[in-house]
């Protein structure tokens, strides 16, 4: 619940709360001052005093309308720039948050990092929007209570237990309403899923009308299914809610009308004006009950985005662990004795003890079986895990994996790479160089440079390979890492590559670490490692 507040505080604002809070309440307080307007009018007509126009009655009610207006028109005007402004806060924040946390945290969070910027936070935003509502309302009604007091203690009494009974109604319920919508969030997320399963796995559906039916049954329809039933319970429960509130007001109206208005020693103008405040009463509490749905579904957003918020720690080095690191003068990587594992007990997968030694200008190629721990292992040297123990050097320098300056020695080709479709970089690319580039790994043809975009992207895999290789070269990093990049090219280009292109970037003093499955091409590198059970050795 802290956590929650917290949030809301934190995008919010203080000032902004108290503004919007503010402003609710005068519009709150017009209306008031409507209700008692309309009642003395009432009470004038009824004692017969009101027999000629009054325009000192007619300027104020033309004053409170127009101030409400005025006031009704600021408050929504500011509230939507305010909401659609918090809307991209939270999803820019959420975003950068993920930027900056460590990559096991974002690969266990996907899918929540998902549902929460397209589900929870379109939740949280629509029930801002209701905050003039629920604040306009809260102000009438108790408004309407102060005012029953003045009016008739009895009739307040009575309209008190209804009320109390009401909220008793409403809170017994209202943890199966949080369960419920607990379990409609999972359903989202588990819906979500489902869709980016299939928009990423649309090649293997398309050619399979069984696996296809199956998708969609089990994380289409079944799921939509459950959440339509478990929306359904959530709702109607709710709605029950406001029906008895609604029916015990009425009750209460029925009960002034019939009963106090005879057996209490009160006067007809106090019970028309205590009727009319009722009626006001009641359509303020309606005006509550109708947000409530919203309101609950988004105060179950708003505790999920904070658990999400908590597992995505910012990825943080020691401070020092790489601030003096120069890439430029990259000379030599040195790992001693590095341990990693992952999983627990005897079904913990290792790595280690690994030892790697590479110069400036070196080409290491490593091999190994699948699940041998090649990729593993390269995913280590990059930072994406912390070592559980072993150091890392930097020309004699020990430095964390986490450091950003550590990371920046890397360029890298994943073997599931993502292409982008524009330089991620706002100097000016040199276009001699990315021309030089096109040719050597011949897409000349297929793609050019326009601007920081490129023309296509809708290549075949082995020419978005030889793209991405060619961006990761204009990074100009000194350590380049290939994972099985010769996977995917033909048997032609394989040969130019490692015969011709891997001597070029030796030329230029990159150092290049290869994994690698063509062992025809051992004999280009100038250390080769095998991988076998977590273990790197030298051949």
């Amino acid at each position: 619940m802290n956590s929650k507040k917290s949030l809301l505080i934190q995008h919010l604002g203080h000032k902004n709360l108290l503004k919007y809070s503010a402003i609710g309440v005068i519009a709150g307080i017009l209306n008031f001052l409507f209700i008692f307007l309309a009642t003395k009018t009432i009470d004038l007509i009824m004692s017969g005093s009101y027999r000629f126009f009054d325009w000192r009655l007619c300027l104020q009610f033309t004053g409170v309308i127009l101030t409400f207006i005025m006031v009704r028109l600021t408050l929504t005007k500011s509230l939507i720039q305010f909401s659609q402004s918090l809307l991209w806060k939270l999803r820019k924040d959420l975003v950068q948050r993920s930027l900056e946390s460590r990559y096991p945290s974002i690969k266990r969070n996907e899918n929540d990092i998902r549902t929460a910027l397209m589900y929870d936070i379109v939740l949280i935003h629509d029930a801002i929007l209701g905050l003039i509502e629920i604040t306009t309302a809260s102000v009438i009604t108790l408004g309407c209570l102060a005012y029953l007091v003045y009016l008739s203690p009895v009739i307040f009494g009575v309209t008190a237990i209804a009320s109390i009974v009401g909220i008793i109604v409403h809170r017994s319920s209202l943890i199966k309403n949080r369960l419920e919508f607990n379990e409609s969030h999972r359903l989202e997320s588990s819906f979500l899923s489902g869709v980016n399963d299939i928009l990423l796995g649309c090649k293997e559906l398309f050619m399979s009308k069984e696996k296809s039916h199956f998708i969609f049954k089990n994380k289409i329809n079944d799921i939509g299914n459950l959440s339509i039933s478990t929306n359904n319970r959530a709702y109607t429960r709710l709605i029950n809610n406001a029906l008895i509130g609604q029916v015990l007001l009425y009750a209460v109206i029925s009960f002034v009308v019939l009963f106090i208005s005879i057996s209490a020693s009160i006067s007809h103008q106090v019970i028309v004006k205590s009727v009319f405040a009722l009626i006001y009463f009641l359509g303020s509490l309606q005006s509550v009950v109708s947000l409530l749905p919203a309101f609950s579904r988004a105060s179950t957003s708003v505790t999920k985005l904070s658990e999400l918020t908590e597992k995505l720690p910012p990825s943080t080095a020691p401070e020092g662990s790489g601030a003096s690191l120069n890439i430029e003068n990259f000379e030599m990587l040195d790992i001693r004795q590095l341990r990693f594992h992952y999983g627990e007990f005897d079904s913990a997968f290792r790595i280690g003890p690994v030892d790697l030694n590479l110069s400036k200008g070196e080409l290491v190629f490593i091999y190994g079986g699948n699940g041998s721990g090649k990729t593993t292992l390269i995913n280590l040297v990059l930072g994406f895990y912390k070592p559980d123990s072993g150091s890392i050097k930097i020309n004699d320098l020990l430095i964390d994996n986490q450091s950003d300056s550590y990371k920046s020695l890397y360029s890298v080709v994943f073997a599931d790479f993502y292409l982008f479709d524009q330089i991620l970089s706002v100097e000016e690319p040199d276009l001699n160089l990315w021309e030089r580039y096109f040719q050597l790994f011949q897409i000349n043809e297929k793609v050019q440079l326009q601007g920081n975009s490129y023309s296509t992207v809708q290549l075949s895999t082995g020419q978005r390979k030889r793209l991405a290789l060619i961006v990761a070269l204009m990074e100009h990093k000194p350590i380049l890492v290939l994972d099985e990049w010769a996977a995917d090219q033909d048997p032609e280009f394989r040969s130019t590559f490692y015969f011709l292109i891997l001597p070029l970037l030796k030329k230029e003093g990159r150092t290049i670490i290869a994994i690698t499955h063509d062992d025809r091409y051992y004999d280009c590198a100038d250390s080769l490692y095998k991988m076998e059970n977590g273990c790197l050795e030298r051949i």
